[in-house]
């Protein structure tokens, strides 16, 4: 499967064994057990081997092309409607955890799967169907209304996707909840 010239990643969501949690700021909400994509997810593209971030999807400060890559989630629970994506660069503290690459979402109908379109990095504009959960913590030159791609410059930062399935609240009588979340190495750079 391609999206935008890319092919996309493959993650297959676990319920997690928690009951229902209030849900304030998904970004920051971390209380399932986390599961690693490999127990269910595969990737699809080459490119995207877990080990290495590919040259073009890091951030335009390296040369890159500032782009997400493409994720295909299954197994999403019933009642979910949105994916949050949290993306994160475990070696850098300020940037390690709750989304500190910027958390994109995507509106979904549970029960199935769905194919998610690959975000640019620097940028508020989204595809169809995707939204801005939170920005990204980078300041300065890194600083994104959004994603920020893998910026590191080479020195071998690893950089995660943390995948939440959610019923986001539509309305303030409303609470919105985490139904599962899997976490996904995507690589070094």
């Amino acid at each position: 499967m391609t999206t935008g010239g890319h092919h996309a990643l493959h993650i297959d969501l676990r319920r997690c064994t928690h009951r229902s949690h209030r849900l304030r700021l998904i970004g920051r909400l971390s209380s399932c057990r986390r599961q690693t994509a490999h127990t269910g997810g595969r990737i699809r593209d080459s490119a995207w081997d877990g080990k290495t971030i590919p040259p073009d999807s890091v951030c335009s400060n390296f040369g890159g092309k500032d782009v997400s890559p493409a994720l295909k989630v299954s197994n999403i629970p019933t009642g979910a409607n949105a994916i949050i994506i949290q993306f994160n660069d475990r070696d850098y503290g300020p940037l390690s955890n709750n989304g500190g690459h910027g958390t994109i979402g995507y509106w979904v109908s549970g029960g199935g799967s769905a194919t998610l379109p690959s975000v640019k990095g620097f940028s508020a504009e989204m595809p169809a169907g995707a939204f801005i959960e939170a920005r990204s913590y980078g300041q300065g030159a890194y600083r994104s209304p959004g994603y920020l791609a893998p910026c590191s410059g080479g020195r071998g930062h690893a950089y995660e996707a943390v995948v939440k399935a959610v019923y986001k609240a539509k309305s303030p009588n409303e609470e919105s909840r985490l139904l599962a979340e899997t976490t996904l190495l995507l690589g070094r750079f």
